[in-house]
């Protein structure tokens, strides 16, 4: 569809049904297709596959990447602040997230190999 070029009919277009279903499920698809750890989940060492970039010099840095960390106990402080929604939802009035740098790890070489071909394309 295409986007509308006033800001009272782009906001309305933003919350209609049709676009909260659309982000809905591609919110789904891209946070089931990944998981953001705080810790290292393995109790003994194992081998894992990381991602590196080289400088000009040749000098090889590790790859991170920028992904959001829900901050639910702001959001439900702010829920609190602003009160019940206005239309009824459940859904929050703001969503809060921190940003973090995080370092995407692979069990299988494999596997990173096809995200580097991702990243690339």
């Amino acid at each position: 569809s295409e986007i509308p070029l006033t800001a009272g009919a782009f906001l309305r277009w933003v919350t209609s049904e049709d676009q909260e279903k659309t982000r809905s499920e591609l919110e789904r698809r891209a946070k089931g297709s990944y998981e953001v750890l705080s810790d290292c989940p393995y109790e003994a060492p194992r081998t894992l596959y990381v991602i590196t970039t080289y400088g000009p010099e040749g000098d090889a840095d590790l790859f991170y990447m920028r992904t959001r960390m829900p901050n639910s106990q702001m959001q439900q402080d702010f829920a609190n602040l602003l009160g019940p929604r206005k239309d009824g939802s459940k859904r929050p009035e703001i969503l809060l997230n921190n940003f973090v740098d995080g370092m995407p790890a692979f069990e299988e070489e494999e596997e990173a190999q096809r995200f580097m071909d991702l990243l690339e394309a």
